[in-house]
């Protein structure tokens, strides 16, 4: 809230001239709210009056321009001199304003002429997600046994390597031994079949003589 200060006195906002001394060096004081209200209050010793009607002390009194107001019945008030201490706030805020409707004007008439373009505003963005490689394991490969000698006999793997290669020979032994102890199969030559046979052939001889 501004004051302004009425009097005689130099150091006042409006200075009153008054060769009768009756108007006093502080006579009033005006307050003005941001809202543009004002209210009068009497500092003096003869008065201060609104349309004719005293302020009286302390309280003050709502005053409009065009009100009559009047100093100890010797001095008027000049509305004139009376200046509005928000008006440079006002016109600030005024210009502000404007200047942001110009811009919004501006910002959406270079939108309608200049239009955003539609591949641009559509384009999608494609994430390429890396696979992981699938490991396939090795096909199991056959025993060797000359490795399997190799193993060490602590670890199981050493052991169970070890008791299949002891199973193998085992087996290659027995094969060996059933083909040498196989007995063999002789044909059995008949010789009654001869006998016979040089018979015939002496009674054929006889009876080809006779």
């Amino acid at each position: 809230m501004k004051k302004i200060t009425i009097g005689r006195g130099r150091e006042c906002d409006i200075r009153l001239d008054d060769s009768s001394d009756l108007v006093s060096r502080r006579q009033a004081v005006i307050r003005i709210s941001p809202t543009g209200k004002m209210e009068i209050f009497d500092l003096s010793s003869n008065g201060t009056f609104v349309n004719g009607e005293k302020v009286e002390k302390p309280n003050g009194m709502p005053v409009k321009r065009g009100d009559q107001v009047n100093f100890a019945h010797v001095v008027d008030l000049d509305w004139d001199k009376v200046k509005d201490p928000y008006k440079t706030a006002k016109v600030s805020s005024v210009f502000v304003t404007i200047a942001v409707a110009a811009v919004v004007v501006v910002v959406v008439f270079f939108d309608q002429i200049f239009p955003p373009s539609k591949d641009k505003a559509t384009e999608e963005i494609t994430v390429v997600v890396p696979q992981e490689d699938t490991i396939v394991p090795p096909a199991p490969q056959p025993l060797d046994p000359a490795f399997a000698n190799t193993q060490p006999l602590g670890s199981g793997q050493g052991q169970a390597t070890r008791r299949s290669a002891q199973g193998a020979k085992v087996r290659e032994k027995d094969n060996t031994a059933e083909q040498v102890n196989a007995p063999e199969v002789k044909e059995e030559y008949d010789i009654s079949n001869d006998v016979r046979s040089a018979e015939e052939i002496r009674n054929h001889r006889k009876a080809g003589n006779n």
